[in-house]
């Protein structure tokens, strides 16, 4: 899987993950009170979801996936906006946002990797029988 940086204002589609980068001022206790606030305030939320949260130094990385975009159309700015309007304990500013593509290429390594095994363990198992 690759990040690539996207414009909080491109719009996304239903299974698009991306994965923001707040600016974030408190104690890691503090980070941790507000991931848990965020995260239990937007569990029903009907546009997006939150894959995972986690804080990284001075920053809190959010990892989401999109549900539905009708009405709304959703981007990372509304996103980030509903997160950020729950996150008022210790102040949250985007600071980036990639989004997390599937790079074609490792599935075909990982495809000709399992197609190697099958046939691997296909000529083992011919071997015991031959013998």
């Amino acid at each position: 899987m690759q990040r690539k940086e996207i414009d909080p204002n491109q719009p996304l589609n239903p299974g698009d993950v991306v994965e923001l980068h707040f600016k974030s001022i408190g104690l890691a206790v503090i980070q941790d009170m507000q991931i848990w606030a965020i995260t239990k305030s937007l569990e029903n939320n009907s546009f997006f979801e939150i894959l995972s949260a986690k804080p990284e130094n001075s920053k809190v990385v959010f990892t989401c996936r999109v549900k539905k975009t009708n009405p709304v159309i959703v981007t990372v700015l509304i996103i980030a906006t509903a997160i950020a309007g729950i996150g008022t304990i210790a102040w949250l500013t985007l600071d980036k946002a990639y989004q997390i593509v599937e790079s074609p290429g490792s599935n075909i390594a990982f495809g000709s990797i399992g197609l190697i095994a099958v046939a691997v363990m296909a000529g083992l198992l011919l071997n015991a029988l031959k013998k």
